[in-house]
């Protein structure tokens, strides 16, 4: 296309040097001048476009407005969790821990009070290493300089150290605590931690003290409502929908892909066969097999033992199996994360899947069952978080409570697209309360 617009303002600049006489021919061939002129702005467009300027919009009614779905979200048995806030500090109320045990710490050079509090008399002269025994986390309501005070036994004597001088103060909850942003029960909750959790101790307010927490937490109202109505539009690809790209495009973007590679029939049968988006379909590859580089995608040995039960081959068991085959796993079907290569080789032997193109066909059916074309119509990876269905109690079947999740994996669709030539795409957007966001 690029030679093509070149051909045409070269012929252009042609027609400029051309004079001419007759009052018609000047206005014919301005007009002809014109029309190539425009072709060629068009072309060039399109050619470093490419799919920023192709696609359909069409919207899903989500039945509820924006802040009824938020609502839903957040009074869900998985509430919506970020990690926006993992360096934020997070609070408890005191009188749910406990000092862990053992109680002995050794520290040099510690600041020593006589009393708990940074204004009365400090032992100044250095101390050298000690054996302290602490016999008392002081959480004195009295006690206003942010600090939590160790009561501790040295030499016969009773002193006070300040926690910051233990690096490592761990505490214990002694029941089930709410854990909030701020030092206030009115705060916004971050999460619940049962009892018999251990968190390190950092600081006091109050009746609470600050911990260092866990980093993915309860999500904002105003954060699931920022999610809820993003304009991130290539998490809002139709997934049902084909690109119909050529076999030598799809091969393009698998070239360097390990196993992958040159898999590009496959994956087109598969992707049609199933009606599956071929640039999700290889994304979910490419997140599954390491960019085809895990033991799955280059193929595990497994084999039939004595029991009728099947296994991975061995060293020490080879000899032993039979209906040894090499099998392939190319979308991490049924490989959890407590069983990943077991599990999914056991599984694609089930299916047969004893090659590369072979896993890519009939795994792609199993993606979009399972994925795709469920009760719940979740064809986009916005629905497959953000349940279109979540006022009729369907909230529960969303496939992360991370609220950037559908952002997050589109990046690589978005990469795989934008690597082709004008694909057809689809655009599904929520609508909240018939009002298109």
């Amino acid at each position: 296309m690029y030679i093509l617009s070149i051909f045409n303002i070269f012929l252009i600049l042609i027609l400029y040097n051309v004079k001419y006489y007759d009052k018609k021919e000047v206005i014919i061939m301005s007009f002809i001048k014109r029309a190539l002129l425009t072709a060629s702005i068009i072309i060039i467009v399109f050619s470093i476009g490419k799919v920023s300027v192709w696609g359909k919009d069409v919207s899903t009614d989500y039945g509820v407005t924006l802040d009824e779905a938020v609502q839903i979200q957040i009074e869900s048995s998985a509430r919506p969790t970020t990690s926006l806030y993992k360096a934020d500090q997070a609070y408890l109320h005191q009188d749910n821990i406990k000092l862990i045990e053992p109680d002995r710490y050794i520290r040099s050079f510690s600041p020593l009070y006589d009393e708990p509090n940074q204004d009365s008399k400090k032992v100044r002269k250095p101390v050298p290493i000690k054996e302290y025994t602490v016999q008392e986390l002081i959480l004195d309501e009295s006690n206003e300089d942010g600090l939590v005070w160790l009561e501790v036994l040295i030499d016969g004597e009773v002193k006070y150290l300040p926690s910051y001088t233990f690096s490592f103060l761990q505490v214990e909850l002694v029941e089930d605590s709410k854990v909030y942003d701020s030092a206030d029960s009115n705060g916004h909750l971050f999460g619940q931690a049962e009892a018999g959790r251990s968190f390190f101790l950092l600081g006091k307010e109050g009746d609470y003290v600050s911990i260092h927490y866990d980093p993915w937490r309860y999500a904002k109202k105003e954060d699931v409502a920022e999610h809820l109505s993003s304009e991130q539009k290539w998490q809002h690809i139709r997934l049902d929908k084909l690109a119909h790209v050529s076999v030598d495009e799809i091969n393009d973007v698998l070239t360097g892909k390990g196993s992958l590679e040159d898999q590009g029939e496959a994956f087109q049968k598969g992707a049609e066969d199933a009606s599956i988006n071929e640039a999700y379909l290889i994304a979910h590859a490419f997140l599954e097999t390491g960019h085809g580089r895990s033991p799955l995608a280059n193929g595990i040995e497994v084999g039939v033992d004595e029991n009728d039960q099947l296994v991975l081959v061995t060293e020490e068991n080879e000899g032993q199996l039979k209906g040894v085959k090499t099998v392939y796993n190319m979308f991490g079907i049924e490989a959890v994360d407590s069983c990943p290569v077991e599990c999914g080789a056991i599984k694609a032997y089930e299916e047969g899947w004893t090659s590369p193109a072979i896993a890519i066909e009939e795994g792609a059916h199993w993606i979009g069952g399972e994925y795709i074309y469920n009760d719940y119509e979740q064809n986009t990876l916005f629905k497959m978080r953000w349940n279109p269905y979540m006022k009729d109690g369907a909230v529960w079947k969303q496939y992360a409570t991370d609220i950037g999740w559908p952002i997050k994996q589109s990046h690589m669709i978005e990469d795989i697209l934008k690597a082709w030539d004008h694909p057809d795409l689809t655009f599904d957007y929520p609508s909240f309360n018939n009002k298109l966001k």
